[in-house]
């Protein structure tokens, strides 16, 4: 189970994942760009930034690395219960753990259920080709 909840009013223990976290969303709901728009937009740059090592795929890989583990984990941000890009980390999360083949709808190719990466020794990435 993957929980998204508000980081103000939530009790437990959680990964925070509002701006400035590494996975919080760049793209701001404002007059211009709706919230639905906002996560779609997420979607497309998550699913970019998980390509390379960077901050925010080692942090992904870490919340990944903790649900794996214990089978359940919190996402907190400041937009719940309100739809939130958590909904796109939890969707990531699942889509890894789901499938052993690949995650084409997603875009990103896995092997044994972790990202597969070019040349990537952290963090539990399986590099491309092994």
């Amino acid at each position: 189970m993957i929980r998204i909840e508000n980081i103000k009013t939530y009790k437990g223990d959680g990964w925070p994942i509002h701006r400035p976290s590494p996975l919080g969303n760049p793209f701001k709901v404002d007059k211009k760009t709706s919230r639905a728009m906002a996560i779609s937009q997420y979607r497309e740059w998550l699913k970019s930034k998980l390509l390379t090592d960077n901050p925010t795929s080692r942090a992904f890989n870490i919340v990944l690395a903790d649900y794996k583990k214990n089978g359940t984990t919190t996402l907190l941000c400041f937009c719940a219960p309100l739809q939130c890009h958590g909904e796109v980390i939890r969707d990531f999360i699942r889509a890894i753990c789901d499938t052993q083949s690949g995650i084409t709808s997603l875009g990103i190719d896995i092997k044994g259920g972790n990202l597969v990466r070019e040349g990537d020794k952290n963090l539990g990435f399986i590099p491309e080709g092994v």
